[in-house]
Parts: structure tokens; sequence; C-alpha cells
């Protein structure tokens, strides 16, 4: 039995014998179990604020380089930058090259079709919204490879890639929206 004095925050409802009536026992372990499901919910809300902050921040930082860039001329930055250097990687062990000896010869900002990101498979189904995305073209042993990314994925070779569509009219591949 618990004794009136545990639940000093509920309305106690005292029984003959002096004891608190099943009500006020109830009353207690739900408000008591409220209070701590409460906290517990309030510590994980500032955690999943937190994380979020810290993936906005750590993403707009890592894509700073490629803000730059907008449908345009290749900056240095943009040649030079994570999404560069994860396709030069990639390149690089696919056909057993140096990083060194593989040259960024485009990298633009673009806007897919659709969700295949320019680089459609048979038989395969894509969203129909259009994506922005990243073009990357790197030439290696005088071959071109052209890299495309967008939405979430990281840059990936493309081997049959179709064309984004052509920057707008106010400048930059992704437009005004």
């Amino acid at each position: 039995m618990l004794a009136p004095e545990t639940c000093p925050f509920v309305e106690n409802r005292l029984e003959a014998n002096g004891s608190l009536s099943q009500w006020s026992i109830l009353k207690c372990k739900t408000t008591a179990k409220m209070d701590q499901l409460s906290a517990g919910f309030t510590k994980y809300l500032a955690l999943f604020l937190a994380l979020g902050a810290m993936l906005t921040t750590s993403s707009a930082c890592e894509m700073a380089p490629a803000a730059e860039v907008k449908g345009e001329s290749m900056s240095p930055q943009a040649a030079e930058g994570p999404a560069a250097r994860a396709a030069k990687m990639d390149l690089a062990k696919r056909i057993g090259v140096d990083e060194d000896k593989i040259k960024v010869v485009r990298y633009e900002e673009v806007t897919w079709r659709d969700g295949s990101l320019g680089c459609p498979r048979p038989g395969m189904a894509y969203t129909q919204a259009l994506v922005n995305g990243t073009l990357i073209e790197l030439e290696a042993s005088g071959r071109l490879y052209r890299y495309h990314s967008g939405g979430r994925r990281p840059p990936f070779l493309c081997e049959n890639p179709s064309d984004p569509l052509p920057p707008s009219s106010s400048g930059g591949g992704r437009g005004d929206r």
C-alpha cells in the first residue's frame, strides 16, 4: 500500500483505515508514469533536434563548394570538393590507376529529369520528379567517365548517361524554384 505522503501531488482519498483509496493509488501511479514518459520524450526530442542541427550544418558545409558552380565554369573548389574526390577515388579503384592521374574536366550542378539521375536502367521505374544533382566528368588514360549524383545519393559511375535539363534562362542548372 502507498502511504498518503508518497503522492503529495494527487488529491488523496483516504479510506476508513487511513490508507489511500484504489482510485488515488491508480492516479498516483499513472501520474508518476506520465511524468517519466514526458521526461524521456523531452530528452529524446532534444537529442533528435541536436542531431538534426548537426547534420544540416554538416551537409551545408560539404555542399558549399558545389553551390558556387551553378552550371557555369568549374571552380577550383568544386574540382577538389568532396563529391569530386569521391568520384576520383571510385574511378581509381575501378580502372587501377592513381588518383593523381585522373583529371576533373567538368563539374556542374544540374537538374535531372527524374529519379534515374540521368542514368536510367532498362526495366526500372523511377520517380517522375525533377532532382537537383551534380554531373562530374573525369578523364583518365584519354577516356571520359561520367559520374552523376542527386538527392542523397553520392556520385556514381554512369555508363549510359542521358543529359540533364538545360540550364534555365536565369542561369545555373538549378533554376529559381
